[in-house]
């Protein structure tokens, strides 16, 4: 071989090189792209708020077969529930022990005892808070300390870490250290964990958006679909209903755990995600 066709081997040979080089920096500039700003299958929580309905044990007794059966839906589907309890849930609960256990079984396979808190600004306050003008009020219970007593005793650990309430300045209580936040904002559906601050407390907060509530601003299943595929790296899809919602819409929240078990989603407790 002449020393032409040598020079024109080489040539070939660089040229094939240069193009598997610029493949090779095309693909990987692609591929971060992506990784870094979409998921295929983000995180997911679902928060059910157990209300205070009066604070009596009417609520609770007539709704604590609702939240039996939904837990058990979403056991079928392996999706983990974020529960959060209003105080007056925890007086019905631990009057049981059988009802304690179960809520305890349920915890160990995966989902999260939480707290829902109603302070005095909401119209269903439970009675509970730090406001020193309101302990004349006939509807006062007792502190946030008073009340952490009482939710302090339905987990196994006997620590709740999550909560989803309001009057939030006044009444965050201390070592709770997870908020879940918002609802009707159409922003609230995909959130990233962001540090927030509480009557003096650091707190990690997801946003999270009410779903299957029957009210205008409900966000709908195609909303929430759309979120499985236009989630940004690091952002977790939050939702949030009631548990008499269950017993007025189970077809709906049927739905949305069909469609979150088809589309691979994880649904964890809030706690789960941010440990």
């Amino acid at each position: 071989m002449n020393k032409k066709a040598v020079s024109l081997v080489i040539v070939m040979v660089l040229m094939i090189l240069l193009v598997v080089v610029a493949i090779g920096i095309i693909w990987f500039v692609v591929y971060k792209y992506n990784s870094n700003n979409l998921t295929q299958n983000p995180t997911a929580f679902i928060a059910v708020h157990m209300e205070s309905a009066g604070g009596g044990q009417n609520y609770p007794e007539k709704n604590w077969p609702v939240l039996v059966e939904l837990v058990n839906s979403a056991d079928k589907y392996n999706h983990k529930l974020t529960l959060e309890f209003n105080p007056n849930w925890a007086t019905y609960i631990l009057q049981d022990s059988s009802k304690l256990n179960l809520l305890r079984s349920w915890e160990q396979n995966g989902h999260e005892i939480a707290l829902h808190h109603h302070g005095p600004t909401h119209p269903d306050w439970n009675g509970y808070t730090n406001r020193e003008d309101k302990k004349s009020d006939p509807k006062y219970k007792g502190t946030i300390e008073d009340m952490m007593k009482l939710i302090n005793q339905l987990p196994a650990s006997g620590k709740v870490l999550t909560a989803g309430a309001t009057d939030e300045t006044t009444d965050w209580a201390q070592g709770v250290i997870y908020d879940t936040n918002g609802g009707t904002s159409k922003n609230d559906l995909l959130s990233t964990p962001q540090i927030v601050s509480w009557n003096g407390f650091q707190v990690t907060q997801l946003k999270y958006r009410m779903y299957a509530v029957g009210i205008p601003t409900d966000a709908d299943l195609n909303e929430i679909e759309s979120a499985y595929s236009s989630a940004k790296n690091g952002e977790i899809i939050g939702i949030v209903f009631h548990v008499h919602d269950y017993d007025k819409r189970k077809s709906e929240i049927t739905a949305l755990f069909e469609s979150l078990k088809n589309n691979n989603l994880k649904v964890k407790a809030v706690k789960n995600i941010l440990q």
